[in-house]
């Protein structure tokens, strides 16, 4: 009778598969590139890279400057439009007068507002460093 032969498995030592993965991790690292920060083409720190902090600042500065003024120009309307409304001589029609002033001042008010924010965001997120076609 014939005897069969039986092969032995064949058996890995932790250190082989460590050197796989080893192997394979460089392989795989050497097909990566560097990027530079700005991979989406946005520049997020330009304007603080150009004018440091105290560029920030002054724009913010401006900023509540301007805001300050839009809310004491639309304070002198309200005040003077409101002093018509009383020179309505029908109470109904002195309420109504009020009344829609009251919500042109709320948007004008939210305006200023708005105007504020996109101005603060301007000054944070400004595109174009000065180092055009890098």
């Amino acid at each position: 009778m014939a005897t069969k032969r039986f092969r032995r498995p064949f058996r890995r030592s932790p250190s082989t598969c460590l050197l796989a993965v080893l192997a394979i991790s460089m392989l795989a690292l050497t097909q990566c590139r560097m990027a530079q920060d700005n991979v989406t083409g946005v520049n997020l720190g330009s304007h603080v890279a150009m004018h440091g902090n105290r560029g920030l600042e002054r724009c913010i500065r401006q900023c509540n400057d301007r805001y300050s003024d839009c809310r004491r120009a639309e304070d002198r309307k309200h005040s003077e439009a409101l002093r018509q409304c009383e020179h309505k001589s029908d109470g109904r029609r002195r309420h109504e007068c009020r009344r829609d002033e009251a919500h042109r001042h709320d948007a004008a008010k939210d305006r200023c507002r708005l105007e504020m924010q996109d101005c603060k965001r301007d000054c944070r997120y400004r595109e174009g460093g000065g180092n055009g076609g890098r």
